[in-house]
């Protein structure tokens, strides 16, 4: 409907300076990374508490 092709959002989506995928992917695991060491530090806490 807006007259833009599939392929642009394709070709932005795996190429580039920074590929998307891979910001994702960074984001996802600094994500998972912070909030497991928030569980982890507060269960550590709890357990020397």
């Amino acid at each position: 409907p807006d007259g833009r092709p599939a392929v642009a959002w394709r070709s932005r989506w795996t190429e580039g300076v920074l590929p998307l995928w891979l910001v994702a992917t960074a984001g996802g695991m600094a994500v998972i990374f912070v909030v497991g060491l928030f569980f982890y530090g507060s269960y550590v806490g709890v357990g020397s508490a």
